[in-house]
């Protein structure tokens, strides 16, 4: 899927990698897929969701050589991360952000910024990668509406964090757990209106893909899955280029 003329990025939730009790059982068989799809892409940012044991994440590690990353710090299993091609990427900074809203973020899922600098052979740029994975629609109806409202803040927390710094480049990537025709939870608005509507300055390239009916994941119908880039990064996407990828056509 990769060419060598391009920045090529994907985001995945691989659902409790490396946890033996909750996710997919056989954890030798999860991990020899979850490599073969990253070698197989040949891209060169990988947002990756649930990474969710520390033997997982150097296992990973080991076995893609061309790759470097990132990994969350904080106090939950289900760790978020980036990996990056070591060829094109030089890591200058990484951090959680937004720390005072917490609880906005799944209760200390704070967003993973990466700044890296990029290399294409031709020029030296500098792009922030942030990871997410925002607060789940699970439990009762009054849990599911909580969440939902979670998730609108935590994505307004975020507008309000790149308003304040329009002149970089930034590309968030990751498991918004969330729709941005209408929202999963009772059809109600996006939770992510306030960044949808803000088109001066921000881009999702997943949204083509939630209008044409498609999904990211295997158990839902929606995409639930996003990437957006702001008002800087916007002229470098490459018109019609996103997709979903579906693994889950040739991995049981």
């Amino acid at each position: 899927v990769g060419t060598d003329t391009t920045v090529d990025v994907a985001c995945w939730n691989t659902e409790w990698l490396g946890d033996a009790q909750y996710g997919p059982s056989n954890e030798v068989t999860q991990m020899k897929n979850v490599v073969a799809v990253i070698k197989g892409m040949n891209l060169d940012l990988w947002g990756m969701c649930e990474v969710s044991s520390p033997a997982a994440w150097d296992t990973l590690r080991a076995r893609l050589p061309d790759y470097a990353g990132e990994i969350s710090t904080w106090s939950q299993t289900q760790k978020t991360a980036l990996l990056y091609r070591k060829s094109m990427f030089r890591v200058l900074n990484a951090q959680h952000i937004l720390a005072v809203y917490e609880r906005e973020f799944a209760s200390g899922r704070l967003p993973l910024e990466v700044m890296l600098e990029v290399s294409t052979g031709v020029k030296k740029d500098t792009i922030y990668a942030i990871v997410l994975h925002l607060k789940a629609n699970t439990g009762t109806t009054a849990e599911k509406a909580e969440s939902y409202d979670i998730r609108k803040r935590s994505s307004e927390a975020l507008k309000d964090y790149m308003d304040a710094r329009k002149s970089r480049k930034f590309l968030v990537i990751g498991d918004w757990n969330d729709d941005l025709d209408v929202s999963i939870y009772n059809n109600l608005p996006t939770p992510f209106a306030r960044i949808l509507t803000d088109t001066a300055q921000y881009f999702f390239p997943s949204r083509a893909l939630t209008l044409s009916g498609q999904r990211s994941t295997t158990s839902f119908s929606n995409m639930i899955d996003h990437q957006m880039v702001n008002r800087s990064l916007r002229p470098y996407y490459v018109a019609n280029s996103a997709a979903v990828f579906r693994a889950d056509t040739y991995i049981t």
